[in-house]
């Protein structure tokens, strides 16, 4: 087993949804840039997500996570904790951030 699902604290379900990715200000453009994803599972603390292009661990995103069984889209910031390039899979925290969604995404994610 992957030793990354080892250190889990909360258990995740497997869902697919589509998420977009908005990666935050970068140094070097001072531009942000959107990526889309689709979730490999989730839960309130995170989220594992397949996407297209790298990213480097530490960089801020904020989520737009539509949860199609709910009807209804949240804003989330998160912090990627680990990116593997062979599978264009990344580790996502989801952390409190001023105006969104995070209590409402603890209430919901495993719903």
């Amino acid at each position: 087993m992957d030793n990354r699902l080892d250190r889990r604290r909360i258990p995740r379900q497997p869902r697919r949804e589509t998420l977009f990715a908005q990666v935050a200000i970068t140094a070097a453009h001072g531009t942000r840039r959107t990526v889309r994803c689709l979730s490999a599972d989730l839960s309130g603390s995170g989220v594992r997500v397949q996407m297209e292009e790298g990213i480097s661990v530490g960089t801020v995103v904020d989520l737009w996570v539509r949860l199609a069984a709910v009807g209804r889209n949240f804003l989330l910031r998160g912090r990627v904790r680990w990116y593997d390039a062979a599978r264009r899979e990344a580790g996502i925290a989801v952390v409190f951030a001023e105006g969104t969604d995070y209590w409402e995404w603890q209430a919901t994610a495993l719903e």
